[in-house]
């Protein structure tokens, strides 16, 4: 024996107006945010292009004035954003501010290895050794006796 239900309620059917407007509402929050990522995706995509064509000065320009968003970025993007910040400040002799860069996408690749691709991690790597190479080292040097008395006797 078949069984047959009875059709909907009529009350209880929305009508095709407020589901439409709900539909395109969701699509329209749901194109904000896609447009709000790929807005980062590309600022950050500009600037590792930059950075490969050697135009480290407006790497650092562009990225400077993003630095308000970076705890909105995601880790891979916050990755990202460290990286070619600090190795365009390397070029461009600030290097306090590029350790504090380059520290940052460490510290991010330390805790999350995937947040940069391998090609990245060996740029980060080469940053860093660059940067330990350009600036003199913390500890005072200490030469060994004899060698620094020049004083005649």
């Amino acid at each position: 024996m078949m069984r047959v239900f009875p059709p909907w309620n009529p009350e209880l059917r929305m009508s095709s107006r407020p589901l439409a407007r709900r539909l395109i509402g969701g699509i329209a929050v749901g194109l904000v945010v896609l447009s709000a990522a790929s807005g980062c995706e590309s600022y950050l995509h500009r600037a590792e292009t930059a950075y490969r064509d050697g135009r480290y000065l407006e790497v650092a320009e562009q990225l400077a004035r993003r630095t308000d968003e970076v705890p909105q970025l995601s880790l891979r993007e916050q990755a990202r954003y460290g990286l070619y910040l600090g190795l365009a400040l390397i070029e461009l002799d600030h290097h306090s501010e590029a350790r504090h860069w380059l520290s940052f996408s460490k510290d991010i690749v330390r805790d999350e290895p995937g947040a940069l691709s391998p090609s990245q991690r060996a740029l980060l790597e080469e940053g860093w050794n660059a940067l330990q190479r350009r600036t003199p080292s913390r500890e005072p040097s200490v030469e060994p006796p004899g060698l620094g008395d020049h004083s005649a006797g």
